[in-house]
């Protein structure tokens, strides 16, 4: 049946008249599947996931942590801590201007003025020129000047690795590692190697858009980095599953990605 309405489909649309029409059909289709869902917390299904889904996986016998790499002005660090009150949580951003904004207005959490990657040393940080708070500095240039079409100030930020990090803090597990560093994302797992083969960061939520065609990664690459993980995307009230095709995954468009390590999943399913 599905292929029957396929193949009429294209008998009567398949022609350049009905490019409107299947052009507006193919941005639905794409808002359907979490897709270009960024206009609001409620609408991307972030709000959703931080509020009901996370919860379902998170510990009942500690507090649990939480790591927001990309922290910007602390948004979702704040959430995380106004929903999971006793939680500790880890507010990374390398923004000089971002870092001292949190640190007026997120007291409860542990902040570091750090860039995440996958070696130590120091990177150049490129920014928009026309404001000091932003939330689009990247790691890349072509990000600000392609994309966003502004002029670049550049800063030199130290980084560190996720794996140093957590051993300086002493944490054993992350519930949850948020990773929003436009299109830097990739570099930060790869600096997360041996927490991530000791199964520690069972719980991963990153952005996946434009920028991953600059900084030239696929979500071919993810998968391979993080085998035994599910990969879902996240619907203003649920998630669904992505599946292992590149026609449903190779969208270089935003959408949040919620990763799910197998050992969370059989947990899970046992409490249950």
């Amino acid at each position: 049946m599905k292929r029957t309405i396929k193949k009429v489909y294209r008998r009567l649309f398949a022609r350049r008249s009905c490019y409107k029409l299947n052009k507006l059909l193919l941005e639905c289709g794409m808002h359907g599947l979490g897709i270009l869902n960024f206009e609001n917390d409620r609408i991307s299904g972030e709000a959703n996931f931080l509020q009901r889904t996370l919860r379902r996986y998170l510990p009942s016998d500690r507090k649990p942590v939480f790591v927001d790499v990309g922290a910007n002005m602390g948004d979702y660090s704040a959430d995380l801590l106004k929903w999971y009150p006793d939680s500790r949580v880890i507010s990374i951003e390398p923004q000089a201007n971002n870092y001292r904004y949190m640190q007026e207005h997120l007291q409860q959490a542990e902040m570091l003025n750090v860039a995440l990657g996958a070696e130590v040393g120091s990177l150049t940080l490129y920014d928009r020129n026309d404001s000091e708070i932003s939330c689009h500095a990247s790691m890349y240039r072509e990000v600000i000047t392609d994309l966003h079409h502004v002029d670049v100030v550049e800063h030199q930020v130290d980084v560190t690795t996720l794996d140093q990090l957590l051993a300086e803090r002493s944490i054993d597990r992350v519930d949850l590692l948020k990773i929003d560093t436009e299109g830097h994302e990739f570099e930060v797992l790869k600096g997360a190697t041996e927490a991530l083969a000791q199964q520690r960061i069972p719980l991963i939520h990153l952005e996946f858009n434009e920028m991953n065609v600059v900084s030239r990664v696929f979500f071919r690459d993810f998968r391979q980095l993080l085998a035994g993980y599910q990969f879902f995307r996240l619907l203003p009230n649920s998630m669904i599953e992505i599946p292992d095709r590149s026609i449903q995954s190779e969208w270089f468009a935003y959408q949040n990605i919620v990763c799910v390590h197998e050992s969370l999943q059989a947990a899970k399913r046992t409490a249950a």
